[in-house]
């Protein structure tokens, strides 16, 4: 696939190869263009999209467990245009011709009206069909949607061509992050009459969807279906709902996890995504090549942590993953005051300070003594003079939350 953006319009082009045991190989290709006018001129809401698709006698799509059948060239040909025409009022024309071999399968000539004002939006759509597949024909589709306020929507449709008709009530939560949706509907045709009804849970782990249709003849028909994705990324795994596009896991350490984590893009109270027992936060639906704002805050608001670290713009690639970590291992500043066996100050001295790991800093003493030792890990630290190894002597350092702590006194156990 390619898209191609211009100043003429933008251009998607989509190229397909297969390959069967029994048929043999075959191809497809699909160009869409599409045209958005210039902001502030007359036909500034208007959309203009054309596209033209072709299939040659041998291309197999890939659905699981059809067979496959040789069939004769195909092409689509499709144009629609669909105008704005004032603050509630919108019309469009469309035109639609599909070919196999040199036989016109369907032709079809489209007109599109809505209305879409306050809590109410109606579309009508008139079409005229011709074609061996479907012979002359009027159609009509007339739709109609109400809002009752509270995420809640009364939606009908009527189809002239089936005669079928659908009534349907649906909640939609305010966001899609440990939230519940439902429908409940009635669809009637001819010969029968299917009442259905949903309830979907968006979880930051998994998504369930609890279904049931039952026909007015006694057939029935439950499902309960469960969606979670396994994602890793940079050493790191998660655990997250089903991955739309691109992914980012966000990872704590330091004192930052022991003060309870991190979460990702606040919505009012909630977290988008947020660390807990299953592991790093997960943002599963990051759009590609888009750049994308992602705010970190701790869980806790008396963690110690800077706003700033939590600030991050993305600029994600095709179908990509990252890891985002934020907080750091916690580090202790201490003072002491450096003294010889006698008492004196032991001054102006370059002191090596070996850390529990083995990693090795030096300090300087001040004319009184005073030595500072930055970015102290909690354990046991030898310190000596650097040119006297036997001016070896040791302090620790406490596991708490103190930045800056005092070792008071320390004496050098012999003088060089």
């Amino acid at each position: 696939e390619a898209s191609f953006s211009t100043l003429g319009g933008t251009f998607n082009l989509d190229l397909a190869f297969s390959r069967d045991r029994h048929i043999g190989n075959g191809t497809a290709q699909q160009l869409q263009y599409h045209f958005y006018p210039v902001p502030g001129s007359r036909f500034a809401d208007g959309v203009f999209n054309v596209s033209v698709s072709h299939q040659s006698p041998l291309y197999t799509p890939p659905l699981v467990g059809a067979t496959a059948l040789a069939h004769s060239d195909t092409w689509n040909f499709q144009a629609r245009y669909s105008q704005r025409l004032n603050e509630h009022w919108s019309a469009g024309i469309g035109y639609s011709h599909q070919l196999a071999g040199h036989d016109t399968q369907l032709a079809s000539y489209n007109l599109v009206a809505g209305y879409h004002g306050g809590r109410v939006n109606a579309d009508v759509s008139l079409n005229r069909n011709s074609g061996s597949a479907r012979g002359q024909e009027w159609t009509a589709f007339f739709t109609l949607r109400f809002d009752l306020e509270r995420r809640q929507t009364l939606y009908a449709s009527y189809d002239t061509a089936t005669h079928a008709s659908r009534t349907e009530w649906q909640y939609t939560p305010p966001n899609n992050v440990e939230s519940v949706g439902a429908t409940l509907g009635v669809q009637t045709e001819p010969e029968h009459e299917d009442i259905y009804g949903n309830v979907q849970y968006w979880g930051r782990r998994a998504e369930l969807l609890l279904s049931q249709n039952t026909l007015t003849s006694g057939d029935s028909a439950t499902s309960l279906r469960w969606g979670t994705a396994l994602v890793y990324a940079d050493g790191e795994f998660g655990v997250s709902r089903p991955v739309l596009d691109s992914f980012a896991l966000v990872h704590s350490a330091g004192s930052l996890t022991d003060e309870g984590g991190v979460g990702t893009q606040p919505l009012g109270r909630i977290y988008e995504g947020k660390e807990d027992w299953f592991g790093p936060a997960v943002l599963p639906e990051i759009s590609s090549y888009y750049p994308q704002h992602v705010a970190v805050e701790p869980l806790q608001p008396d963690a110690e942590f800077d706003p700033q670290e939590g600030d991050f713009v993305m600029h994600p690639t095709y179908r990509s993953g990252t890891v985002i970590r934020v907080g750091h291992a916690a580090t202790t500043d201490a003072t002491a005051r450096l003294l010889w066996p006698d008492g004196q100050p032991a001054a102006l001295q370059v002191w090596s300070v070996t850390a529990p790991d083995g990693t090795t800093s030096e300090a300087v003493s001040d004319r009184a003594g005073i030595a500072y030792f930055s970015g102290l890990v909690p354990g046991k630290y030898t310190v000596k003079i650097s040119d006297y190894p036997e001016t070896q002597f040791g302090f620790t350092i406490a596991a708490t939350k103190e930045r800056m702590v005092s070792l008071g006194d320390l004496h050098v156990p012999q003088k060089p």
